[in-house]
């Protein structure tokens, strides 16, 4: 049972990380619901490094690209993308620290509902914005990266957040999801290294946590290719739809039975 613990977790980890639900408020409903602890910090930071992967995995030629670019300062697409990611983290950066011992504090399951509640409206309405065909700019950029910034609210989605609001931005629906998951490597990865720094001296290998790391990279990367494609096919609506029920459900669930 414990190793399928691990191997539940991974999962739940890797699919929610990048689709639209919020991973925070759905690992919170987990533990809550149904007492399904992470089995420390260690393993916390190595489901995200899973997940990282998978990133990378996908993206892989784009990110090799934009790094040539903006190294050599070659002034092309992929020199302002490079540029474009940097803007949006720094307002990300600002909300993250400036505000971390607040976000710290609304990991409860009453304020998970209803964050998830909000979460899903503001998915929902990707219904009623049209398609089109802009570029990026700084502003646009910082817009996003703010989004990104307050998507550190447990039950927000931070990948829903940010596509959502290139979309707003008029940014076609494939750029905009390209740079939802470009602009999050600075952010997740700079994340992750402060928690390395925290925990390096806790580190326990086992093969459930081995295990649990593969299975958030495959979930991940199975995340991404199943967002991709809600994405260009305009129905990132369905994920607010899910989260809408799904908090409804366990709102009146839990005062139902008192849980």
């Amino acid at each position: 049972m414990e190793f399928i613990r691990f191997i539940l977790i991974g999962i739940v980890q890797g699919l929610t990380e990048f689709l639209p639900v919020s991973s925070s408020g759905h690992l919170v409903i987990f533990n809550y619901f149904l007492n399904i602890n992470l089995p420390g910090v260690f393993f916390e930071l190595l489901l995200h490094v899973g997940t990282v992967l998978s990133i990378f995995v996908l993206f892989y030629k784009r990110i090799i690209s934009i790094l040539k670019s903006v190294l050599s300062w070659k002034k092309d697409e992929d020199f302002f993308t490079g540029m474009y990611i940097i803007m949006a983290n720094i307002p990300t950066a600002i909300i993250g620290f400036g505000f971390k011992g607040f976000f710290e504090s609304l990991f409860s399951i009453n304020f998970v509902l209803f964050s998830l509640f909000i979460n899903g409206l503001i998915i929902a309405s990707a219904a009623f914005i049209k398609e089109s065909n802009q570029k990026l700019t700084p502003f646009k950029s910082v817009f996003i990266g703010i989004a990104q910034g307050i998507a550190i609210i447990p039950g927000i989605s931070r990948s829903g957040s940010t596509i959502l609001a290139a979309l707003v931005s008029k940014i076609p629906a494939r750029k905009a999801f390209e740079f939802s998951f470009l602009m999050s490597l600075p952010a997740i990865c700079g994340a992750a290294l402060l928690e390395f720094l925290k925990v390096k001296n806790e580190f326990v290998f086992n093969t459930g946590i081995f295990v649990g790391f593969i299975f958030s990279f495959l979930s991940g990367l199975l995340a991404l290719l199943m967002l991709k494609k809600t994405v260009e096919k305009k129905k990132l609506h369905y994920f607010g739809i899910y989260c809408i029920i799904l908090s409804v459900i366990l709102f009146i669930f839990r005062r139902t039975v008192n849980v």
